[in-house]
């Protein structure tokens, strides 16, 4: 790896941690249990090469233009958001079918699952057909296989308490009815007891100074992104900084950490604000530590102390006089 190369880490302990590293920790439980779970990511097996090559040439995009396609494969950002698609099965004949439900009939529970060498495997054996099933930590741990086989430095990190905001407005809102009960049906967000997803190491070129270094990839399908289920890269020092305008899925990301948390009473057709939170959301985001097994703590790369006054940007249009 050479010292201009986009994906450059200078540091060797974090090279051998983040590209070299066949074995890791991936984070599960709920903020106050943090529990470890041991993967094989197995990058350098014999055939997972060829299978993540496969895999660029299944995207869509390789699909309707294959030289453009080629071409753009020179770019670490390019490639990471293509392969943040093609690892969830929504749109073509990626990887992973998700469920989250508790009927795993005719295939395996994702927690299950603790080698991504035999999801792909599978995957390329019944030539492109999804594996089922997966969950977030199983999207990840896949994407982190694949990234790594690549050469482009990747980590699977945790959030607790993640927030999924489905319209935009950086709010979980959550309804209850007039005797506390929770009325999940009313409301499209949610606040996961964990999340997880990718954080991969880059020059951001099409970007201006300052948002290389870590970037957010998450390959679970949630919501669409230009048009297909990906998410990412989006920076982190931009999602720290709530510089939100910046590409790709910034907005997105940072409601997952930051997003306020409103309780509402409803009462017929009556809505009345019960408690506004906004400390809950994106707690102990975490991630393998380098060189050992120990738990390494990143919140404070996403977010500043609590309390702190800042501006968030890029999301909402400038106020206009008159």
């Amino acid at each position: 790896m050479a010292s201009e190369d986009d994906v450059y880490l200078a540091s060797d302990p974090e090279r051998q941690e983040y590209v070299m590293n066949e074995d890791g920790i991936i984070y599960q439980g709920n903020k106050d249990w943090i529990q470890p779970s041991p993967w094989n990511y197995g990058q350098f097996e014999e055939d997972l090469v060829d299978i993540c090559f496969q895999l660029l040439d299944r995207n869509l995009n390789y699909q309707r233009n294959p030289a453009r396609d080629c071409s753009l494969r020179g770019s670490a950002a390019y490639v990471s958001r293509v392969l943040s698609a093609i690892v969830n099965s929504n749109d073509d004949s990626g990887v992973l079918l998700g469920n989250w439900t508790e009927d795993y009939s005719g295939g395996v529970r994702p927690t299950e699952w603790s080698s991504s060498p035999a999801i792909l495997r599978q995957w390329h054996r019944t030539r492109g057909q999804p594996v089922r099933y997966g969950q977030c930590w199983v999207f990840a741990a896949v994407m982190c296989s694949v990234m790594r086989c690549l050469g482009i430095p990747t980590r699977a990190v945790t959030n607790f308490n993640s927030g999924h905001d489905t319209d935009g407005n950086l709010i979980i809102d959550v309804f209850y009815d007039k005797t506390g009960q929770l009325l999940p049906r009313k409301s499209k967000d949610s606040v996961w007891n964990f999340h997880v997803w990718n954080e991969c190491w880059m020059a951001r070129r099409d970007l201006p100074a300052g948002y290389g270094g870590w970037q957010v990839l998450d390959a679970t399908p949630q919501e669409r992104s230009n048009g297909l289920y990906c998410c990412g890269p989006a920076p982190v020092t931009a999602i720290r900084e709530g510089d939100v305008q910046h590409r790709y899925d910034a907005p997105f990301v940072f409601s997952m950490v930051n997003a306020d948390r409103v309780a509402w009473l409803l009462s017929g057709t009556r809505k009345e604000k019960l408690h506004w939170d906004e400390n809950s959301i994106g707690i102990h985001i975490s991630t393998k530590d380098v060189g050992s097994q120990d738990r390494q703590d990143i919140t404070s790369a996403y977010k500043h102390p609590e309390g702190l006054s800042w501006t968030l940007s890029g999301l909402f249009p400038p106020l206009s006089d008159g």
